[in-house]
């Protein structure tokens, strides 16, 4: 069958996978506004697949690469202390201060004279600088860990990470507020996926270039169906599928239906939606009255599907849209336009 792009997914080996392939036939009349002027000329499926070259196509992916990522992440953390022991009110450590210190231009803090001291139930014995960052603006900085051995520390706020951490006077309400601020710094390692997408042909100089749509089988059951653009290239077929620019909207029963059985087929009537978008300004959504016969598949004997679509057919009628491209001689940017006709897909092998 050539080159069939992104119909479903890959199947193991033991499946048994079927293509039933019907033409798509587009036969569309549009009404252009340009110059002031109502422009009519006809929009057939060759047209359709002029709209359609040189786009930018989802479902080809050229390549792919992994790229990892790093990302600095900046955590904020505060908390407000009262009347500290650690912390300077202004110009000097408070008088009730049980501490020792030498005031520099900074304060050491030396816990009990040099002797035992416990915070957070643990011994220690360093000396504690906290810098004076202005005369103003009563700051101060400080490491919110103390070595008390070799191979421990101890964190005087439990609360705010190890790195310095810079204490703001507020003197809110009474007694003295210092709010303690600092921030966690991690890395968050991930993977980015980078994409190079393919851009269909040109179509109009594809030889033998159709619009069909595809429903692949897989030992007996149907999967999504594709619209596909089949030509030739040398001796090779070659599919490619444009299915995210041509498309049914969810389910193609959208408003009212009825079954009327013909035979070993059953006929439904239903309002449908086909939607059109070549992402370049060119879009149409198609609502319309749709009729449609369903029926069982016979291949060699075997029933390969009791429901796989037969024919359908469309009328849409004065449905709007926008048209960036050329209808018969004349070309049009991006101008309103109002679509009427029909929309068959018919015919149907298995492949």
């Amino acid at each position: 069958m050539g080159v069939l792009l992104a119909l479903g997914a890959a199947q193991t080996k033991a499946a048994t996978t079927n293509y039933w392939v019907q033409n798509v036939n587009l036969a569309l009349k549009a009404y252009v506004q340009g110059n002031n002027q109502i422009f009519q000329g006809t929009l057939p499926t060759k047209q359709f697949l002029a709209f359609l070259s040189g786009a930018t196509n989802t479902a080809q992916v050229a390549s792919q690469t992994v790229v990892p990522v790093t990302n600095s992440v900046f955590t904020n953390l505060t908390v407000e202390v009262t009347n500290s022991w650690l912390l300077p009110i202004t110009a000097a450590p408070p008088g009730d201060l049980p501490r020792s210190y030498t005031v520099t231009s900074d304060y050491v803090l030396t816990p009990d004279g040099g002797l035992t001291f416990y915070t957070n139930n643990v011994n220690f014995t360093n000396d504690i600088v906290v810098s004076r960052n202005s005369s103003t603006n009563v700051t101060y900085t400080f490491y919110n860990y103390l070595s008390i051995s070799s191979t421990q520390n101890t964190y005087l706020f439990p609360e705010l990470p190890a790195s310095p951490i810079t204490a703001v006077w507020t003197n809110r309400g009474p007694g003295s507020v210092f709010v303690l601020s600092g921030s966690v710094h991690t890395n968050a390692v991930g993977t980015k996926t980078n994409y190079t997408y393919g851009k269909t042909p040109d179509f109009t100089k594809q030889s033998g270039a159709k619009l069909l749509y595809i429903t692949p089988m897989v030992d007996g059951t149907n999967l999504p169906s594709r619209y596909v653009v089949r030509y030739r290239e040398g001796r090779t077929t070659v599919d490619v599928d444009v299915s995210a620019f041509l498309k049914d909207r969810s389910s193609p029963y959208v408003a009212v239906y009825q079954y009327i059985p013909v035979g070993k087929q059953t006929s439904m009537f239903a309002f449908s939606e086909i939607d059109f978008n070549n992402q370049a300004g060119t879009s149409f959504n198609f609502n319309g009255f749709d009729t449609q016969s369903w029926g069982e598949l016979a291949s060699k004997g075997n029933v390969l599907s009791h429901s796989v679509l037969k024919k359908r057919k469309m009328d849409a009628s004065n449905y709007r849209g926008y048209l960036n491209g050329q209808v018969q001689d004349r070309t049009f940017n991006y101008a309103t336009t109002v679509v009427e006709g029909t929309i068959s897909i018919s015919g149907g092998k298995i492949e």
